[in-house]
């Protein structure tokens, strides 16, 4: 009786143990696809291939060999522990050939593929261990011959829900933010293949994550200018960082197809630099030109005057901006939106800056100004800040 209560005991711990590797297995599996999925492969400094495969190898290995586990421990152990130098090579490799450092020790890449391998011979060897000493499988139905596409068709279907619950943890992942360097002219045509502008409405905003900042939301679109197809979903998830107040908010997105390995084809899409997402309700000059489109003849010159760009946002109505060209100095007035607007100018290079000075608290504060060369047809502006609150905002966005 004492024999059979061990052997119950001993049984129940090797279940548990079992059970234990095949969740960290899981775990490890989904931040590896997770990472994967958020991993810029589409940027335009090019992708890190290497550690694109180890991050690779690591999640889906992970899974897999999970799910493997499940039925064969001996066969996880042995993918597992092929797995693990290809994954510790290719992370020592992106480590060598890392663009923000000068050089990489021996002693450092060996640390780097010993780490990464370790995460892999480990539970490769404990799965090999375990099957040489008879542990049963944590799943221990034996499938008849006949059944067995029924028992690869159950794997796949784990690994693939497993995978998914990955891609959808990538949401939670901060963003990578690229650094803006320059003014881009409001949005009239599109500058880039894989450039999506529309308009929507937030009707949910992500989990806050550590910047205290929702990583994404769901958009439900309303108006599509271009890069998202009619039969493409009403609904995207912009990934972005956004405030839990924003729900119910109107946004005017201008982004990029996600630059994810696993998430470039899913509704999900994401902020560039220098790109023009923001409120609805300050994007009218943008909305302005897209409606219009390109002119016939000559260029256009179109902008946003605000009287305080992060404080209020309030339009500056009625003040004067004057543009310098090829054809002289011009000077026009903002409408009611805060807006000026000159068509069928020439070619050539311009400036825009606001002529008259917003006075607040008996003080005189520097407005912005914007240059560039326009050709013909093409439409060009810039928004210019009034500042009306001292220190606030003294430059343009």
């Amino acid at each position: 009786m004492e024999r059979s209560r061990f052997s119950r005991i001993a049984t129940f711990f090797k279940f548990t143990l079992s059970c234990f590797a095949i969740l960290l297995g899981v775990l490890v599996g989904i931040l590896g696809v997770a990472l994967v999925a958020g991993t810029p492969v589409f940027s335009a400094y090019g992708p890190d291939w290497s550690r694109i495969a180890g991050l690779a190898l690591l999640g889906f290995g992970a899974l897999l060999g999970s799910v493997v586990a499940l039925r064969s421990p001996r066969k996880a152990g042995l993918l597992l522990l092929v797995t693990a130098p290809m994954m510790g090579a290719c992370l020592a490799w992106s480590q060598r050939l890392g663009r923000y450092e000068e050089g990489v020790s021996l002693t450092r890449l060996l640390a780097v593929f010993a780490g990464t391998s370790l995460l892999f011979v480990l539970p490769g060897a404990f799965w090999l261990v375990t099957s040489r000493a008879g542990w049963s499988p944590v799943i221990p139905i034996r499938l008849m011959p006949t059944r067995r596409i029924l028992q690869v068709a159950t794997s796949f279907l784990l690994f693939s829900m497993l995978a998914v619950v990955g891609v959808v943890a990538s949401l939670f992942l901060d963003p990578v933010w690229e650094s803006c360097y320059k003014r881009t002219p409001t949005v009239s045509v599109q500058r880039f293949p894989g450039q999506i502008v529309l308009t929507g409405k937030i009707v949910m905003v992500g989990p806050v994550g550590s910047s205290q900042l929702a990583s994404w939301s769901l958009i439900h679109v309303h108006r599509r200018f271009w890069g998202w197809p009619a039969w493409a979903p009403d609904f995207v998830i912009l990934r972005d960082l956004f405030k839990k107040t924003e729900k119910g908010d109107e946004y005017f997105v201008d982004a990029r197809r996600s630059s994810g390995l696993l998430t470039h084809f899913l509704p999900i899409i994401e902020i560039y630099p220098c790109c023009h997402t923001q409120d609805l309700d300050r994007a009218a000059a943008d909305i302005r030109a897209l409606q219009d489109g390109p002119p016939r003849s000559g260029v256009r010159i179109i902008g946003s005057v605000y009287t305080d760009m992060y404080v209020t946002s309030e339009p500056a109505r009625g003040v004067n901006v004057l543009i310098a060209g090829p054809g002289g100095k011009i000077s026009t007035t903002t409408d009611q939106e805060g807006i000026y607007d000159l068509s069928g100018l020439p070619a050539g290079h311009y400036s825009v800056w606001v002529e008259s000075r917003f006075k607040f608290e008996n003080e005189r504060h520097p407005l912005s100004k914007a240059e560039g060369d326009v050709k013909s047809g093409e439409v060009w502006g810039a928004t210019l800040v009034a500042c009306s609150t001292p220190g606030v905002c003294d430059q343009n966005r």
